[in-house]
């Protein structure tokens, strides 16, 4: 409350300059302590913070009023403080004053510098209303200049004001913001009403966390007073395309205004006298335009017309009652042909009455609806009404003088009031649906062996898209219109060429006629070309032309939203593309599958058929809405990802056969599940595959089926090879079928074997059809789960997979391609059976750095896996197993008896489990959990397989009273978005790794995938989904300790061209493990050789001045060599490479890529040289500085070149994420790698100075 005293001693001050200087130090002194808590640490989003917002109101019966703010910023960053480097004030003088105060800046140090007014704040009519026309000089703005403002002062000003008439008179009425884009510390906002006027609507809206406290207190003068005061209020975060600021945040509304109606007889009453002012001109205007009409909306379409492209948009304000509300007299505009929107709509309501219509003016407001509860006089625009014999309103709009619509559809969905005698309430102004709102696009064309594409459009527009374009084509010079549309084409089909242009009608502003658009065009390279398959995109214009894409497209970049989005129209666009194939040879192989979309807020649907030739490829684009709720928004993101699928869709075009590239093909795949119950399954594959090439051959002549005997048994019902000639092979199952056993199966005996079920086909050759059929059946698994995959890396004609299960068995699908993997289900007595299927599917190319199957193939998730009770079985397996017999606590006594510290117990322990437990076995999700073995059995029998040794580290840690907590790692990616169907459709197989996690200090410390070399706090499966099995939820390991190599170079360079060289490489992570565990083991002799090898890397006729030096102790490796003739000297000049780079960092081998690109482990290294150089020489040729941004935020890498005093600074620096880099994304890629392998990224040049 002190506070607040001062500063409201501050605004009773600031109206006498006299005694202002005392009580602004005081307040300011104040606002500086208060300032105090608002840093960059509580605010990291904030540039400036609210320390006060106070405004005093005290209104009178006539609604004239009297106000006084106070203001107070705290800056926090740059862009705060150029943002309130000046400050605006705006005001219409027609109704009343405004001027600041006093202003002043408080320094960080408590001082404060006062703002000379007279010379920093500057009055002005405000000239952005000549953008619209308008030319009022009563429009005024203040702005305020803050000079030396800096980041972590607190500007200060006060302004006052008097509004000395209302616009509706014996009205008051406002609206107070108590949330902003800057966080609030403090908010007060008072108002006086007096007895005469009392507040009748009060509202707060979109309240904050009970933030505001409002009071309320009788006045010795018989009025009220009213303050609502918040405190702490959290910054908002403007959103694209949302509803204006003023409309969603915390705010207060306050009106003496009891009804909407009272609202409705004010502005008839104010306009009526201007309504009646008609002329003989007007009359006989009016008589000119309806002859011969006996129709009223003939009537109405004919004088709207007039009154929209003969009077033209422009404004003065001459009137005194309301201005900027009152209308001029009716006659007047029309004399002078000119006015703005509410002279036009009073022209328009007179000569509509003229012509026997009931007429009205509208008072709209363009932006988000009204609050309803509270009645106040604000609107923005005027429009014209005419009443209906039913009492509806047909709404008109003559401000627009290139529209066809009576209402544009940029209007519908906003706040109206009718001006009547009767009054009228609030109404909102009807949704045009998008069938009015249509484009269509006809597309004729063809496609010759040239691959070029000679094509015919016809535009037709209708509604907004009509209103919009001719707005455009209005605008435009003639000479301007061709340029325009033809980068249009090209946006949407690339090297494309604009051979004719017609426009009807010729003249755009005759609006009787709808618009049209006819094209020809041209594209060269329409397509993709193979050997023997094409790639073709359809010519197809529907993104690129109309306003669907436009409207949604700027409001769509979060991934979520608190306000709604909103478009203000509905639209639609909808194409039909003819391509005739039949001039050239190549014919349809794929067509795409699209998927459609149909909910109430958007409509997308494409086809592409072919029928004697011809391809047909139709779209229908349809917003439905005008405004999306932040829940509607989450389904429109989902809906613009789909669009966004079907439009990168291709039809693949061929001559005859399969792709030359492709080794075999399936021709069929039928995989069949039958789904007993939750835990036991069967599944019968049956193929169907043609070998194509040699390669083909010996990938098909053999069947290879791992399983593990503990839950699988395989059996092969049949195989059969038919040769090119037509003669039938079957496999003989005696000689020709084997049982092997897997690698590991001998080094872990006591785990249920995994075997290898081989059967070697007869008689198979390039041309040769293959069919079988595998069964397998699994038992007691803890659920059934399973990925198919519809892609290979061979084509696939056909591929179905089916389940069957019991009605009433619950499981979990996840189809990641709707579009292309088409869904059947039947019932087959008491069960169900679920099918999907796809046709004719490409092959997709073999390249390096592939990303994970389904996220590039069509995969299909199956489940009945539930995550918790998952988690609550293999805990309970688990904790039995581990839980620790006397040997082992005695064991875990021993060995942590002199250790101090939690971490470091928990290091020794692990260190031992390392060293007495030989790693054998597959992990947890490849065996039943009846595998999982006993802590004190794993550590007797002297082997275990990662889930054993997890479950004795426990046991150790836990008698060590360490409170181990299990976590069950995975081998996902380390990109979260694309692990989505593991999770939501659960997957047993990645989740294999159980890791023993205890807490030290707040921190998480994950053992169980690393070894005794590794320092503590190493986690292989950093950033790898995981299942707390205690929390039974998903969570993801962390750790502080990188993964990273950091390599030092110290050269020394002599005029002979010797270098003597110090090369030192730090180690962490995981790189530190591998190099402990590798150079721990080193004899001598392995040492010796190790650094014979790593001298003959850096140059044959390199010498080692010293021993190769490896450090455990300070994860380093250290190595010390002269590089004799190293350099080459060449009279003035000297020339030398480096001897390592960051080179070929991402192991790139193509300079092509079919598919997206692939990072999947941090990258994080550097190479750091210092060059000394010989006296008198200096580098005219070294590596240039540069840093890149990888793609798809993959991170960066740089290069920083920095001469020194005698010598040179290189830095070679890579901080990668995991990433998946699109396919056009990846030239970025290619041209990192060029910078980094080009020659000039490794080679230093020395000249001599003379």
């Amino acid at each position: 409350m002190k506070k607040q005293f001062l500063t409201l001693l501050l605004l009773c001050a600031a109206l006498n300059a006299t005694a202002a200087q005392p009580a602004i130090s005081a307040a300011q002194s104040s606002l500086w302590q208060a300032a105090a808590p608002a840093t960059p640490a509580r605010f990291p989003d904030a540039d400036a913070v609210v320390v006060d917002d106070i405004t005093l109101i005290e209104y009178q019966p006539d609604g004239s009023y009297n106000y006084l703010s106070d203001m107070a910023y705290k800056i926090l960053t740059e862009k705060g403080r150029q943002k309130h480097s000046t400050v605006s004030l705006g005001y219409d003088a027609a109704y009343g004053t405004q001027e600041f105060t006093q202003a002043a800046v408080i320094k960080p140090d408590g001082t404060a510098r006062t703002i000379d007014l007279t010379v920093q704040a500057r009055e002005t009519i405000n000239s952005g209303q000549m953008d619209a026309n308008i030319y009022d000089p009563n429009h005024k703005s203040i702005r305020l200049s803050v000079p030396d403002l800096q980041i972590g002062d607190v500007l200060h000003y006060t302004y006052r004001g008097e509004r000395t008439k209302a616009v509706v008179p014996n009205t008051w009425s406002d609206l107070f913001l108590l949330e902003d884009t800057d966080p609030i510390l403090h908010s007060y906002y008072q108002v006086d009403a007096p007895a005469g006027l009392p507040l009748v609507r009060m509202e707060l809206k979109d309240p904050v966390d009970k933030t505001v406290t409002a009071r309320k207190e009788k006045l010795s003068n018989g009025g009220t007073r009213y303050t609502w005061e918040a405190r702490n209020v959290p910054q908002m975060f403007a959103e694209p395309e949302m509803p204006a600021q003023h409309t969603v945040v915390q705010r207060v509304l306050l009106s003496t205004i009891p009804d909407w109606e009272g609202l409705s007889k004010w502005y008839w009453e104010l306009s009526k006298p201007r309504l009646d002012a008609v002329n003989d001109a007007m009359r006989a205007k009016v008589k000119e335009l309806t002859f011969g009409l006996t129709d009223r909306q003939q009537k109405i379409d004919a004088i709207f017309r007039f009154v929209s492209q003969d009077i033209r948009y422009m404004g003065i304000t001459i009137e005194d009652e309301a201005p900027g509300y009152e209308p001029h007299d009716v006659s007047l505009t029309f004399d002078n042909r000119y006015g703005v929107c509410r002279d036009k709509a009073a022209l328009l309501v007179s000569m509509l009455r003229l012509a026997g219509c009931k007429a009205y003016p509208v008072l709209i407001y363009v932006g988000p609806k009204k609050d309803p509860e509270v009645p106040q006089p604000w609107f923005n625009h005027a429009i014209t009404a005419v009443r209906n014999d039913d009492g509806t309103y047909q709404l008109m709009d003559s401000t627009n003088e290139n529209t066809r619509d009576l209402l544009p559809a940029y209007l519908c969905n906003r706040s109206y009031l009718v001006a009547h005698p009767a009054g009228e309430p609030l109404r909102t102004s009807p949704v045009i649906p998008p069938e009015n709102n249509m484009l269509t696009i006809q597309v004729e064309g063809k496609l010759d062996d040239n691959n070029l594409i000679t094509a015919s459009a016809l535009l037709s527009f209708g509604g907004i898209n009509d209103t919009a374009y001719r707005g455009r084509l209005a605008r435009l010079k003639p000479e301007e219109r061709e340029p325009y549309f033809e980068t249009r084409l090209k946006q949407a089909l690339g090297a494309a060429t604009l051979t004719r242009l017609e426009i009807f009608p010729a003249d755009v502003r005759d609006t009787t006629v709808p618009l049209s658009v006819a094209l020809g065009f041209e594209v060269g390279n329409a397509v993709a070309d193979g050997p023997r398959e094409s790639l073709l995109r359809v010519p197809t214009l529907i993104n690129h032309f109309g306003l669907f894409g436009s409207l949604l497209g700027n409001g769509t970049g979060l991934d979520k939203r608190k306000y709604p989005l909103q478009t203000q129209i509905t639209c639609g666009v909808s194409e039909t593309v003819r391509l005739d194939l039949t001039a050239g040879s190549l014919r349809p192989a794929v067509l795409p599958d699209y998927e459609t979309i149909d909910d109430p807020q958007v409509f997308i649907r494409r086809s592409v058929h072919g029928t004697n030739g011809v391809l047909i490829a139709t779209a229908d684009l349809r917003l439905r809405t005008v405004e999306f709720s932040p829940e509607e928004y989450l389904q429109l993101k989902a809906d613009l990802k789909a669009a966004e699928r079907n439009a990168r869709k291709r039809v693949i075009l061929t001559s005859d056969g399969f792709p030359q590239e492709a080794d075999f093909a399936t021709l069929n795949n039928h995989v069949y599940y039958a789904l007993y119950d939750a835990k036991n399954a069967a599944r019968i594959n049956t193929a169907k595959q043609k070998v194509l090439t040699y390669a083909g051959k010996k990938a098909l002549s053999d069947i290879k089926i791992s399983y593990n005997s503990g839950v699988e048994t395989v059996a092969l019902r049949y195989a059969r090879v038919t040769a090119p000639d037509g003669t039938v092979r079957e496999i003989d199952p005696e000689k020709e079928v084997n049982i092997m056993d897997a690698k590991w199966s001998a080094s872990a005996p006591r785990y249920p074997a995994e075997k290898i079920m081989v059967a070697s086909l007869p008689g198979v050759e390039i041309g040769s059809i293959i069919e079988y059929q595998i069964v397998t059946a699994y038992r007691d698994l803890p659920f059934f789960s399973v990925m198919e995959l519809f892609d290979g890396h061979n084509p696939i004609v056909r591929k179905t997979v089916q389940i069957e299960m019991p009605h009433d068995t619950e499981l979990q699908i996840g189809n990641m391609a709707p579009g292309v993997i088409r869904r059947r289900t039947f019932h087959n007595g008491d069960n169900v059976v679920h099918g999907w299927f796809v046709e004719n599917r490409p092959m997709i190319r073999k390249e390096d750095h592939l990303a994970p199957s389904w996220t590039i193939k069509p995969s299909l998730f199956l489940s009945n896996g539930d995550m918790e009770e998952y988690a609550k079985v293999v805990r309970k397996k688990l904790l039995t197993a581990a839980k620790p017999n006397k040997a082992l606590k005695q064991k875990a006594k021993e060995l942590t008896k002199k250790v101090k510290g939690r971490v470091e117990k928990m290091t020794v322990l692990r260190n031992f489990v390392d060293r007495a437990v030989r790693q054998a076995g597959p992990g947890l999700s490849a065996l039943p959990l009846s595998a999982i073995t006993p802590a004190e059995q794993t550590l007797s029998e002297g082997y275990g397989n990662s889930t054993d040794r997890a479950v004795l580290l426990y046991a150790l840690s836990d008698a060590a009273k360490l409170k181990p907590r299990f976590v069950l790692a995975s081998d996902l990616p380390r990109i979260e978005a694309i692990n989505a169907p593991m999770l939501a459709t659960l997957q047993r197989q990645p989740f294999g790794i159980p890791l023993v996690a205890i807490e030290d200090d707040k921190t998480d410390y994950y053992f169980g995938d690393s070894g005794q070399y590794a320092s503590p706090g190493t986690l292989a499966h950093d950033g790898r989904p995981a299942i707390d099995l205690d929390a039974r939820e998903l969570e993801v390991p962390q750790t502080a300790v990188t993964n990273r190599t950091d390599t030092t170079y110290r050269l020394q360079l002599t005029e002979n061209g010797d270098i003597n060289l110090l090369k030192k490489t730090t180690f962490s992570g995981t790189a530190y493990e591998a190099f402990h565990k590798r150079f721990a083991q080193f004899t001598p002799e392995d040492l010796r050789r190790e650094q014979q090898a790593q001298l003959s890397r850096l140059s044959q006729s390199a010498e080692a001045f010293g021993p190769l030096t490896p450090s455990f102790e300070n994860r380093t490796l250290e190595l010390a060599a002269t590089l004799k003739n190293y350099a080459v000297r060449d009279g003035d000049h000297i020339y030398f490479t480096l001897p390592e780079t960051l080179g070929n960092l991402l192991k790139i081998k193509s300079d092509r890529r079919n598919t997206p690109f692939y990072i999947p482990h941090p990258i994080r290294t550097s190479l750091f040289y210092e060059i000394e150089l010989p006296a008198g020489w200096q580098p005219v040729l070294a590596p240039e500085s540069f840093k890149t941004e990888l793609p798809a935020d993959g991170g960066t890498v740089q290069v920083r070149t920095s001469p020194v005093r005698g010598g040179i600074v290189i830095l070679q620096q890579a901080d990668i994420k995991p990433s998946i880099i699109p396919v056009k994304e990846y030239d970025e890629l290619l041209e990192l790698n060029d910078r980094l392998t080009r020659p000039a990224a490794n080679t230093i040049l020395l000249k001599k100075v003379q």
